[in-house]
């Protein structure tokens, strides 16, 4: 009975494990997209300030 009880609790370490990875996985993809749509933002900003300086 103890072995299995231990066999159930490693797999749910296991299972606990790879759904923190996948939440980690899916907030490094959300912070990478909002990282890029930060650096379109500026460098939009920056073109249109480069442009007002020829105008």
């Amino acid at each position: 009975m103890q072995q299995k009880l231990t066999y159930e609790y490693e797999d749910t370490n296991r299972l606990d494990y790879r759904y923190k990875l996948m939440a980690e996985e899916k907030i490094f993809k959300a912070n990478k997209e909002t990282l890029d749509n930060i650096l379109d933002d500026i460098f939009t900003i920056e073109k249109i300030e480069d442009l007002d300086k020829y105008y």
